[in-house]
């Protein structure tokens, strides 16, 4: 929640605050630290490791789901383990500087996207 509110209220109170007093390249590094669309901030890294702790909820729902009935059930718990395993791998390239583990978390947020198409459908179903 820190990062999503802290993008509309943070980032707009340090460009409100500016004056001209503190020089250009330093408001440059704030602001950069606070935009989480920038993938070396301080803000993005802070949003990646959240949804890797976001990871462990969604794989004990995702075993439950893949245990109720056969079919879309199963699909929708893989999907949601993924989802989890996804932004592990995310947090762990952006700690390792690696750049194709480091989009882990893009590709979760699709797998999360995905599962919630079957969950919608299994539990709207029963």
């Amino acid at each position: 929640m820190f990062v999503y509110i802290s993008q509309v209220s943070v980032v707009q109170k340090i460009i409100s605050v500016y004056d001209g007093l503190i020089s250009e390249e330093v408001m440059q590094v704030l602001l950069g630290q606070f935009i989480q669309l920038w993938e070396h901030s301080t803000i993005a890294f802070i949003n990646n490791y959240a949804y890797a702790i976001l990871g462990i909820p969604s794989v004990l729902f995702g075993i439950a789901i893949y245990r109720m009935k056969p079919g879309l059930s199963k699909a929708t718990g893989l999907l949601l383990i993924l989802n989890a395993l996804a932004c592990l791998l995310g947090i762990i390239g952006i700690i390792m500087g690696n750049q194709a583990l480091a989009h882990g978390s893009v590709i979760g947020g699709g797998l999360f996207f995905l599962s919630l198409i079957g969950m919608s459908i299994l539990f709207w179903r029963d």
